[in-house]
């Protein structure tokens, strides 16, 4: 046990000394009141430690070295303080009035190169947008992405879409097409079976519902139509997204009413109104048995409400 123990210590170790240490200076402020500057630079150390790619220094440690926390708006500034606390990388960043936004920027520095290793800018239309912007910028800091693929359902801001952040709730429907391969159960010459499917999903950040109605014959001499209703796990918030579920209806198949299915797929570009999904199903009602696999599309009406069928 003791060993065990040691043996974890030394890995954890490891893991932080491999974990590199960024100062993230006051943001500079042009336009925009001070105060949220200041808030803006907290929130933005919040969401940057809380990616676990970088140790963050302290507030509290950065006030009671290099004073009352005055931004840091340069390159040179940046590097020279950042030595003092003997890290890496530096971050430095502005919120500046533009029009009617707020553009928030920032930028990742090299501390022993002086190199801007990354750097990004989002604008705020509405207040409500700047948390949901810094958290964005902050992954964008750690991961080394654009704003554009740090994009996720929740995280939407008002310049992306017209309701923003696609907090609530929603409808969409698919229609795809694709194939049933009979495992068992569909006589004497099944063939492939090409499908057609329609659905109408209600949608959440983490779930979806779903009622399909499916058909899949014309080759053979085997067939099956379903109606059912089921449930996915969502897995990611970004444009790829994989599901997982299943659920139960029923068929006129073979003389037995339900029809249970479990499987799952990926939804593409999912923060956009219009996306593609390729779904993988097994289809069983005790007497026969099918895998089917489809592609189709998705589609919510953002602007109108409500949804829309269509291939």
């Amino acid at each position: 046990m003791k060993h065990i123990i040691a043996l974890l210590t030394i890995v954890a170790i490891v893991i932080a000394q491999e974990t590199p240490k960024v100062a993230v200076f006051s943001f500079s402020s042009v336009g925009v009141d001070e105060a949220n500057a200041k808030t803006a630079t907290s929130i933005f150390r919040t969401e940057l430690a809380s990616t676990g790619k970088f140790v963050v220094v302290e507030t509290d440690v950065i006030k009671s070295v290099i004073g009352n926390g005055d931004p840091v708006d340069g390159i040179t500034s940046a590097i020279e303080k950042a030595k003092i606390f003997k890290v890496p990388k530096a971050v430095i960043g502005s919120l500046s009035e533009l029009g009617e936004q707020t553009l928030i920027e920032v930028k990742l520095v090299d501390v022993n190169s002086g190199v801007v290793e990354f750097s990004d800018r989002l604008g705020s239309l509405t207040g409500t947008d700047i948390d949901v912007i810094l958290s964005r910028l902050a992954k964008g800091v750690a991961e080394r992405k654009k704003s554009e693929a740090t994009a996720e359902v929740g995280k939407i801001i008002k310049k992306e879409a017209e309701e923003p952040g696609r907090r609530a709730s929603f409808i969409t429907g698919s229609t795809r097409i694709g194939y049933l391969f009979p495992i068992g159960g569909f006589g004497n010459d099944p063939g492939v079976p090409l499908g057609a499917v329609v659905t109408a999903n209600y949608e959440t950040n983490k779930f979806m519902a779903e009622i399909t109605y499916s058909f899949y014959g014309l080759t053979g001499d085997a067939g099956l139509a379903s109606f059912s209703i089921s449930g996915f796990k969502l897995t990611s918030n970004t444009d790829i997204c994989p599901f997982w579920g299943g659920g139960i209806g029923s068929t006129s198949e073979s003389g037995v009413g339900l029809m249970f299915n479990l499987g799952g797929g990926i939804i593409f570009l999912r923060t956009y109104d219009f996306r593609f999904i390729a779904d993988a199903r097994y289809h069983t009602n005790f007497s026969e048995h099918g895998l089917s696999f489809n592609l189709g599309l998705m589609y919510w009406r953002s602007k109108g409400g409500g949804c829309c069928l269509f291939f």
